[in-house]
């Protein structure tokens, strides 16, 4: 890393690749309740970029940046404050390295920390084995080494992972230290793009992507506040920012050959996402009518995404829409409920239709127990032994009737 002298060089903009495309803010708005726990926010980016294309079940991946405001506070407390709007230039230090290919080679050091480096993560052992290296107190020192040890994961876990402390309130608790600036890129991690479910049909809203995502905020054991990375970055979108970089990528999930073949969409949550990019390309584009949704959340007030469209959809004939509302009784109630009671229904689309299922949502016991109810249907409603519904639903999973999206 070189610093350059004013005047030298201008700073440079990160370089959109092929295949990438730089989409426009049309609309950031809550669509949960004000009251309502968890911010969820309704997304739409234009592109006025011709080739800009994606197909019903796609991905929308984004890099995220870091705020502006909170990385100047960072470099305050690194004492960097002065280098902030010093022009740097990049060069690998030898032929086997080379720079990830939208970076550019001169920026501000600021811009390092905004569009490039992870400084709010959780860090990993490699960061602790390196940060040793530029400690300059013996007891920093071992007790990184001994963080980034296999004898002392443990300790790390109760340091770091479990609090989900961040690369930057690790450096405030190591100091004082010097990392040379020619070890930035091998001591701080690259920021990771994220991975997005499309929430549209292109057909239906031409040159424009839709998302549905969740903002990521909770208390952690030190009892404070942490917000995602990329949703933080999120919340501040405004009509007319630019958002660079959006990259399509393939799901795990699409719609049925034809549109003759009914179609279970399952989506709790935010994984109602990608099944309402599937069914406005059924209803609004295929005009299919054996179309079910089933969508589960808390309360039928505060956080039922995308309400008025499924009713639309309901009232012209073109969907069945199954719900569960976790909180709105006092015994808790789910969407593997709501398919146990709909068993007869369900297994007739199933087994005598072909239906097609496609399910979406947390990674966490819904899948599992979504396919169990499933299980149970194929015991009850078609008499197969435990043994033959197991290989039923497996059957349906290698062959693509039943597919899913979840994550983490």
């Amino acid at each position: 890393m070189t610093f350059l002298k004013e005047g030298e060089a201008k700073a440079e903009k990160q370089i959109t690749l092929a295949g990438e495309f730089d989409l426009i803010v049309k609309e950031n708005k809550r669509i949960t309740a004000p009251d309502h726990f968890q911010d969820v926010r309704h997304i739409a980016l234009t592109c006025k970029d011709a080739s800009f294309s994606y197909e019903p079940g796609d991905i929308a991946v984004i890099t995220p940046q870091n705020l502006a405001a909170e990385v100047d506070l960072f470099l305050e407390q690194m004492s960097w404050s002065e280098y902030a709007d010093a022009l740097i230039q990049i060069t690998p230090s030898s032929d086997n390295y080379t720079l990830p290919a939208h970076w550019p080679t001169t920026m501000t050091f600021r811009d390092l920390f905004v569009y490039y480096l992870d400084i709010f993560g959780v860090p990993r052992r490699s960061f602790f084995e390196m940060l040793a290296y530029f400690t300059t107190t013996d007891d920093h020192t071992e007790r990184l080494r001994e963080f980034a040890s296999p004898e002392g994961q443990e300790d790390m876990w109760a340091y770091c992972a479990r609090p989900r402390r961040t690369i930057a309130e690790v450096l405030f608790d190591f100091k004082p230290f010097d990392i040379p600036f020619d070890y930035m890129l091998d001591l701080f991690p690259t920021l990771q793009p994220r991975s997005f479910s499309i929430a549209s049909s292109l057909k239906v809203h031409p040159n424009t992507m839709e998302l549905c995502v969740a903002v990521v905020k909770y208390k952690t054991k030190m009892r404070k506040i942490r917000r995602g990375i990329f949703t933080k970055w999120m919340s501040t979108w405004q009509p007319g920012d630019v958002i660079p970089r959006v990259r399509i990528a393939k799901g795990t999930m699409a719609l049925p050959p034809s549109s003759d073949i009914p179609l279970i969409a399952i989506g709790p949550g935010t994984g109602v996402a990608p099944m309402r990019s599937f069914l406005e390309e059924r209803i609004d584009v295929e005009h299919a009518k054996q179309n079910v949704l089933l969508f589960g959340c808390r309360y039928s007030d505060k956080d039922y995404h995308y309400r008025e469209k499924w009713e639309k959809y309901k009232s012209e004939g073109h969907l069945e829409v199954l719900t569960a509302f976790s909180r709105d009784q006092e015994e808790k109630f789910y969407v593997q409920d709501r398919i146990r009671q709909q068993a007869s229904l369900l297994w007739d689309l199933i087994e005598n239709q072909q239906a097609k299922v496609v399910l979406s949502g947390s990674l966490d016991k819904m899948p599992g127990e979504v396919a169990y109810a499933f299980k149970q249907i194929f015991m009850k409603e078609g008499g197969l032994s435990a043994e033959e519904a197991e290989n039923y639903f497996s059957e349906m999973t290698k062959s693509g009737q039943y597919q899913e999206e979840c994550w983490n």
